[in-house]
Formats: structure tokens, sequence, C-alpha cells
């Protein structure tokens, strides 16, 4: 196995401030701060013996690293059309290399960097691959919560339990689809057809989160409190995942225009 066959940006759980703040604003659940839970999972599977080996020399890590990344289909997009963050992740994955970090370690490390490009990227994508890779994302949740609750909830709160490496848990069939998804919607935000959000567009995405609020104020109580506050959820492991799932699958139950935009509004660095 090689980077290029696990390498996974999947924008698994992002719950935004702006829905936490509605609810703060009618008095739902009280002394609520916006934040976003983003995780980006990249797993660096097999990243070359040398990543993990305390042994490895400087330029033996180096090769490694420079050999491995060039096979791996997020890091050629970023390399044909940002050349300059292609050169500051590669060197960010050395520098991660070379403290002989766990595999989990080097995840945590680098995701941050991946996330903010995620974020970016869509933003200008095309409404179908922003709905496909949200699609994705919930199938994601789903099926680590059958496999495990517990584990689902590691994946979605990273901070209360730690994080895992979703690729144990998913089957390379789905791992291929997630990467070729969050491939062409890259692409398509590079495009000559690429997204440019609109006033209106940002007006319409914020009328429909306050309606998904609503909804998820309805379904869950006060085990919204989760959201702003993931302790609430130990013991409840299964009741956060769910409620993660259930935002996402709310979102993208509007025509895709409107599903896109609401994606963008939550996922908007704004």
């Amino acid at each position: 196995m090689n980077l290029s066959q696990v390498l996974v940006s999947g924008c698994v759980a992002a719950v935004v401030g702006i829905i936490v703040e509605f609810l703060r604003k009618k008095g739902w659940i009280s002394k609520v701060q916006g934040w976003t839970i983003l995780l980006i999972t990249i797993a660096l599977w097999n990243v070359g013996a040398y990543l993990l080996n305390k042994s490895s020399t400087k330029s033996e890590i180096i090769t490694s690293v420079e050999s491995a990344i060039k096979k791996a289909p997020h890091f050629r997009v970023i390399e044909e059309y940002e050349p300059q963050t292609y050169t500051h992740l590669k060197n960010k994955m050395i520098a991660i290399a070379k403290q002989h970090l766990s595999e989990q370690e080097m995840i945590d490390a680098i995701q941050i960097e991946m996330l903010k490009i995620n974020k970016q990227r869509m933003q200008s994508a095309t409404n179908p691959w922003v709905v496909e890779v949200m699609r994705l994302n919930i199938e994601q949740i789903e099926k680590i919560q059958i496999i495990n609750p517990d584990k689902c909830f590691k994946f979605l709160f990273s901070e209360v339990k730690g994080g895992i490496n979703p690729l144990k848990y998913l089957s390379q069939d789905f791992l291929k689809k997630r990467v070729e998804t969050d491939i062409e919607m890259m692409k398509s935000s590079y495009s000559k057809n690429r997204h440019v959000i609109t006033e209106k567009e940002k007006n319409k995405a914020k009328e429909n989160i306050k309606l998904v609020a609503r909804f998820l104020h309805v379904k869950y109580g006060d085990d919204l409190n989760i959201l702003e506050q993931p302790l609430k959820g130990l013991g409840k492991e299964n009741i956060a995942c769910e409620l993660v799932k259930t935002m996402w699958e709310k979102v993208i139950s509007y025509p895709e225009e409107e599903a896109a935009g609401l994606t963008r509004l939550i996922l908007s660095t704004e």
C-alpha cells in the first residue's frame, strides 16, 4: 500500500457556530460559544517504512515523503494549481516525519493543513460535487457508527476521546470512491465553471440554516448541547453520531443548489 491508495480527506462532521448561535439567541441553549467541529481525516498509511522508523536518516525521510506525495491524487491536484501550497505541505510532512510520530499523531498533525484547503475548495466547487462530498461524508459516518458507535464518536469528537484512523473501518471500494469524489470536487473548484457565491445564495442559506437548527432542536432537545459541549456526549455516543449525521442529512435534503449553498455557509471561514 502507498499513500495514493489511502489518502482521504473527508470533511466529515462540520457543525458551524451559526447553528449554535441561532439556538443561543432563541434561548434554547445557554452559554454557547460559536465553534466549528471540522475534521479532515488524512490517512498517512505506509508513507514508507522510513516515516515510522526511528533509524531513518534525514535524506531517507525526505526521499520517502517526496516519493509518496507524488503518488497521492490530492497532492497532485494541489501541485498543479497551487505549487506554493504544495511545497508548504511537503515541507510540513517532512518536518512531521522527522519527529518520528505515531501514525495517529501524524494524521492529527497534518489534518489542519488539509482542512484549510478543503474548506477553501468547497467554496468554489460546483454544486453537484459539493453535495456528493457531503453525501459520502454521511455514508462514512454511518458505516463507522454501525461498526462501533464509540469509534464514531471518537471520529467526530476527537478532542474528547482521541481520534481514529477511519481507514481501518472502511472498505477499499468506499475509500476509492471517497478519494475520487474529493479529487473531482477539487478540480471543479479550479475549473472555468467554478462556483461564485452570490448574495442571493448567502441569504437563502441563512434562511435554511435557521430551519435546520429548529429541526434539530425539536428532534434532539437538550442533547443539542453535545455540539457545544462534546463531553456531554460521553455515555451518549450513539446519539452524538446520530445528531451529526441527521444534521447533514437535513442539509442535503434541500434542492441541490440550496444544499450546496448551505454546505458552503456551514464550512465558511467568514
